[in-house]
């Protein structure tokens, strides 16, 4: 399972790569991203930001004293809210109370860097995976795990230098105009949003991504029919024309109304009056 590993700012950088190496260690079935370079780098890279966001299924956002209020952070943490449940966002917090949290931030579970929060933070991202059908660990075997690598993970994160008191007038983004980079974040947030839609769009017309489409078939009612997606159903109405579209029954996603080329017909009928249990 992928993890988003949000970042800006050195402190919150180095938060960042000790996560991508520590957690694997501890959650073998996971695999932590996070970009190599700060939006202050000034490199349009939106559209791979974009990519590796919605291939990610937990996002943890790393938290320092200097980037609380850093657009890069507050644009990636919109972006991972409108991908996946709130749930499944966690600010990690580096030298930070919970009352440092505020505006868009603030929505989120926060976990501070510590031990105990730690642990809840890798037992959220094992309940993620395992809730999308993926690899987990057992409760008792994710605490050995853990107890074990634990250490490392402290002794990286006491090794970060402590927060740097930013002088009045002096800019935490670098040289980069503000108005620049917003200009940036609200193109990716558009670019990410149409891609949120198309996604929708193509699931509630029971479409799935590169799915095959097979040939066109008159098809009747009662037939077997079977969808990439939503498995095997049973015909219980067709609209023709140049494109039929089929409602059909499926045992475990109920009915619905699907176009003709995304469904493979079986030669086999099957009485109508199971589409009733």
């Amino acid at each position: 399972m992928k993890v988003f590993l949000s970042w800006s700012g050195d402190r919150s950088r180095r938060v960042a790569r000790t996560l991508r190496e520590w957690l694997p260690l501890v959650l073998q079935h996971v695999e932590p991203w996070m970009s190599e370079k700060d939006i202050e780098a000034g490199e349009r890279w939106g559209i791979e930001i974009g990519k590796k966001l919605e291939e990610s299924f937990f996002g943890v956002i790393c938290l320092t004293k200097e980037n609380l209020t850093a657009p890069w952070i507050l644009f990636e943490a919109g972006a991972l809210s409108k991908i996946m449940a709130s749930s499944a966002v966690c600010p990690y917090l580096l030298g930070l109370d919970f009352g440092d949290i505020t505006g868009p931030l603030s929505q989120f579970q926060a976990k501070k860097a510590s031990k105990e929060h730690t642990r809840a933070l890798v037992e959220s991202i094992n309940k993620c995976s395992i809730e999308q059908g993926m690899k987990g660990l057992d409760g008792n075997r994710l605490g050995a795990v853990f107890e074990g690598f634990w250490p490392q993970l402290e002794r990286d994160l006491h090794e970060i230098p402590a927060a740097v008191t930013v002088s009045r007038g002096e800019s935490p983004i670098g040289n980069r105009p503000q108005h620049e980079i917003l200009d940036e974040l609200v193109e990716i947030v558009r670019s990410v949003d149409r891609r949120i839609c198309e996604v929708k769009a193509a699931l509630d017309g029971g479409m799935v991504l590169d799915q095959p489409s097979y040939e066109t078939t008159n098809g009747r009612v009662g037939q077997a029919v079977r969808h990439v997606k939503f498995g095997s159903g049973i015909v219980v109405d067709i609209d023709g024309g140049t494109d039929p579209i089929v409602t059909a029954k499926f045992a475990q996603w109920g009915v619905k109304r699907i176009k003709a080329r995304f469904l493979e017909f079986s030669e086999s009928q099957v009485d109508s009056g199971t589409t009733n249990k």
